[in-house]
């Protein structure tokens, strides 16, 4: 590269990377979300888990850890730290697929995270523009699409 070149790539990899935008944006919400969370002791990412769980639709940690775009390893360790707080539980096995259920903690902390997840959500919301709720959204799930 030439003298220069390297400083105006940087400018424009700070100004247009799509992965260091999404970092950025997801650590802020994501600290956003889980500073209301944290009187529960609960993260975002296990509430997120919680709730999966709790609408039946964690039947394969493969097909779970593809639509949430996680590792599957990383999935795997979230669903153990989840075990471990006794928050869910194994729910059987269908080959070598692993399913998981609520248990009654794990229950009445999602009946309690959900009102301050919700209160998150609004503040969220009201902060951005008519519209823009709704085109966030969907230029995130466009993004999403792209890299797959």
């Amino acid at each position: 590269m030439k003298p220069g070149d390297l400083d105006d790539a940087l400018d424009a990899i700070v100004r247009d990377c799509f992965c260091l935008g999404s970092r950025m944006t997801a650590r802020a919400v994501t600290r956003a979300y889980n500073e209301v969370l944290a009187p529960l002791d609960l993260e975002v990412t296990e509430f997120t888990l919680l709730g999966v769980v709790a609408r039946g639709r964690a039947n394969s940690i493969t097909d779970l850890a593809e639509r949430l775009a996680y590792e599957r390893t990383t999935l795997v360790r979230n669903f153990k730290r989840l075990v471990e707080r006794g928050l869910i539980e194994r729910d059987g096995t269908q080959g070598r697929a692993v399913s998981y259920r609520l248990t009654a903690s794990g229950r009445a902390l999602l009946d309690q995270a959900v009102p301050k997840w919700q209160a998150a959500q609004r503040a969220t919301t009201e902060k951005l523009t008519s519209g823009q709720a709704t085109a966030v959204r969907h230029a995130l799930e466009a993004l999403r699409r792209a890299v797959r």
